[in-house]
C-alpha cells in the first residue's frame, strides 16, 4: 500500500510540473525599444544626479515602457538598453505603429571617474556619451 501511494505521489509531483504554452491573459513579453534621441550631460559631481534625456520608440501601440537594462562592459562603462513589455495575447487591439516615450535615465555616480554609457538598439550601439564626474 505504501509502494501505490509512494507512485501516486510521484505521479502527481510530475504532472504538477507539465507546463502548457498558453499564457495568462495579463502576462507580458518583454521587448526591446530603440533609442531615437538621447542628451547626458558632459560633467557632474559625485553625489549628484546624471538625469539623460532620452526619447525611445517601440513598434506597436500596445508596447509599454518598462525602464532600463545596465550592463557593465569594462571599467566604468556601461552597455544600457530600453526595454519595454507587450501583451502575450490578446493582441487584437494593438497595430504596427510606431509609438513614442520620452523618460529619463537617472544615475548617481559614487565617486570620480569618466563614465561611458553606451546606448543600444538591440545589438546595434546608438550612441557613447562620457561623462566626467568630478569630485
Amino acid at each position: 500500500m505504501k509502494k501505490l501511494a509512494l507512485a501516486g505521489l510521484v505521479l502527481v509531483s510530475f504532472v504538477a510540473c507539465m507546463k502548457t504554452d498558453s499564457y495568462p491573459d495579463n502576462e507580458e513579453v518583454l521587448v526591446n525599444m530603440n533609442f531615437v534621441t538621447v542628451n547626458t550631460p558632459d560633467s557632474t559631481s559625485v553625489g549628484d544626479t546624471v538625469l539623460a534625456h532620452v526619447t525611445i520608440t517601440g513598434s506597436n501601440t500596445c508596447t509599454v515602457f518598462k525602464g532600463f537594462n545596465g550592463t557593465t562592459s569594462g571599467a566604468d562603462q556601461y552597455d544600457i538598453r530600453a526595454i519595454g513589455a507587450v501583451p502575450a495575447q490578446n493582441t487584437a487591439g494593438c497595430t504596427d505603429a510606431v509609438i513614442a516615450k520620452d523618460t529619463f535615465l537617472t544615475i548617481t555616480p559614487k565617486a570620480p571617474a569618466k563614465l561611458v554609457f553606451r546606448f543600444y538598439n538591440n545589438e546595434t550601439l546608438f550612441r557613447a556619451d562620457t561623462v566626467v564626474v568630478t569630485p
